[in-house]
This record gives structure tokens, sequence and C-alpha cells, in this order.
């Protein structure tokens, strides 16, 4: 398992985003704190997320991102890639999910964890 803290707005776009690109992977809301949103001190609320997925997951989600931006900038002819390109669309939509996620931290389990191994 992974923990997130990000704003509020990312976190919806997160999950959708997540939903589709690799459903196996479920993201949990643990806090929000909309207070610092209605005192104006934010625009967006900032929230805690669990992101359950193992390191193994992880590491495939990120590395499927990371081809996604492979294959939309991938040419044999070095061009720049059609705005209207599949692959370029499909990193538009995922692509950015890389960096908030690298900024996931591990949670390492419990000593008694059923799903330690």
């Amino acid at each position: 398992m992974y923990r997130l803290e990000c704003d509020k707005d990312t976190y919806l776009k997160l999950q959708e985003c997540l939903s589709e690109f690799m459903p196996s992977v479920k993201l949990t809301l643990l806090a929000c704190d909309e207070t610092l949103c209605r005192l104006g001190f934010v625009s967006s609320p900032p929230c805690v997320l669990l992101l359950h997925c193992s390191e193994k997951g992880m590491r495939r989600l990120l590395d499927d991102l990371d081809q996604t931006e492979i294959n939309a900038f991938s040419s044999d002819d070095g061009r720049v890639p059609l705005a209207q390109h599949p692959d370029y669309l499909t990193f538009l939509r995922y692509g950015w999910m890389y960096g908030v996620l690298l900024k996931a931290e591990k949670i390492p389990d419990a000593p008694d964890s059923p799903h330690r191994r």
C-alpha cells in the first residue's frame, strides 16, 4: 500500500483516470480538510489517499504510464505526434499521473498483515 498527499481536485481526477487506466489499483480517501478551503487558505482542499497496490503493482503502473509517453512521442521519422493520434491522446489523458504517483510513500506491511509475503 502507498500513502499519497494531494489536493481534492487531483484526487478526483486521479480516481477517475486510475479506474480507467488500471482498474485493479484502488484508491481510498483517508482524510480531506475542507475547512482550509472554506477559510480561503487553499482553492482545493488537501487530501490524504491510500493507494491499494503492491510494490510490484506500483512499478508496473509507473512503467505502463511511462510507456504511454514513449508511445506518444516515438516515431520512425522523428516528427512531432499528430494531435489526434490515439497514443498521443492516451498520453494526454493519463501521462500526468506518473508525476503524482512518484510522490506516493510506501507503507510498510504490519508484521501480522495477511498480505505480507
